[in-house]
């Protein structure tokens, strides 16, 4: 069996990483990276920078908003 990525799952992977890298706050950062808890708004902006992208609900089927995306493209998503 192959666990390796695919071609495909490491470019999302790439996408993912400019994404957060681009768009979420050095002040959401910081606390996420420093293990701080985040306020209800600072999780509010991450959703609405999230759905902006079309990435809100990641774990919902297109056909109910969400991005429709593979467990393994949600998996990839959480870890990053």
């Amino acid at each position: 069996m192959d666990l390796a990525f695919s071609p495909e799952e490491n470019a999302f992977r790439e996408e993912v990483r400019r994404f957060v890298a681009a768009k979420l706050p050095d002040t959401i950062r910081d606390k996420v990276l420093n293990g701080v808890h985040l306020e209800r708004e600072e999780h509010v902006v991450w959703q609405r920078i999230l759905h902006d992208r079309g990435w809100g609900g990641v774990g919902w089927p297109k056909e109910f908003g969400g991005p429709g995306w593979t467990p393994t493209q949600l998996y990839i998503f959480e870890e990053e």
